[in-house]
C-alpha cells in the first residue's frame, strides 16, 4: 500500500494529467487509503486560490467600467 502511495506522488511529478485520472479512480472507487492527498489538497488550494483572484479581477474590469 505504501509503495503505490509513494508511486503516486512520484506520478505527480512526471505526469499531472495521469496523477489527476489516478486519484480520481481512487476516489470514486472509494480506495481514500490510496489517494494522495498531500498534493491533492495543495491542488484543490491552488484552484480555488486561482478562481478568487480571478473573480476579484473580473470585478475591478466590471466596476471599473462604471
Amino acid at each position: 500500500m505504501e509503495g503505490k502511495v509513494q508511486t503516486l506522488k512520484e506520478l505527480y511529478e512526471r505526469d499531472y494529467y495521469l496523477w489527476v485520472q489516478e486519484n480520481l479512480r481512487l476516489l470514486k472507487n472509494r480506495e481514500f487509503h490510496l489517494v494522495d492527498w498531500e498534493n491533492l489538497l495543495e491542488e484543490i488550494e491552488g484552484i480555488g486560490r486561482s478562481l478568487y483572484i480571478a473573480m476579484l479581477r473580473q470585478m475591478e474590469r466590471i466596476m471599473g467600467g462604471v
